[in-house]
């Protein structure tokens, strides 16, 4: 249960650092919001959100994408091990589990996907190519198995609360 908490709270750490402090910094440079924060975005808002932060905007998002590196591993590990403690009480032995368990891992792989096209783009600016086509296809990605993930959390926190968490 210490490990839950320690998770959740590096989790929520990270966090405030990242929209808080780095979000803001963003918004001297453009009041978009950074593209990992948006639900879907298409290459001319890449484009058009890039041209707005200029270069110094730019150096500054890349430097917040490396560092947002760190925080798919702190929400991973939050919402496994609640996964995994709820599971026990709410599945017992069920095959089901372990593909219950999988979804935040795929949401983990998709974040880092969307962190290297963030950075590509980046880095190749102006000259986006095919990744600028992809990278709002793969936001939308993570936010649909992040909704994923926590449906699965509630899920699996109402059958332990229902099964009486024994």
């Amino acid at each position: 249960m210490a490990n839950i908490f320690f998770a959740l709270g590096a989790q929520t750490l990270i966090q405030l650092i990242l929209v808080t402090i780095v979000s803001s910094k963003l918004n001297a440079y453009s009041a978009q919001k950074m593209l990992d924060l948006r639900l879907f975005y298409n290459a001319l808002d890449i484009k058009q959100y890039f041209s707005e932060l200029g270069e110094a905007g730019r150096q500054m998002y890349f430097y917040s994408a490396l560092l947002d590196l760190i925080y798919p591993f702190a929400y991973t590990a939050t919402f496994v091990l609640l996964l995994a403690y709820l599971g026990k009480f709410a599945f017992r032995l069920s095959r089901y589990f372990p593909f219950v368990i999988l979804i935040p891992f795929f949401l983990f792989l998709t974040d880092y996907l969307e962190n290297a096209v963030v950075i590509t783009l980046l880095k190749t600016y102006p000259d986006a190519g095919l990744f600028s086509h992809l990278a709002g296809y793969i936001t939308l990605l993570k936010y649909g198995l992040l909704v994923s993930t926590m449906i699965a959390l509630s899920i699996t926190g109402l059958l332990a609360l229902k099964k009486g968490m024994r």
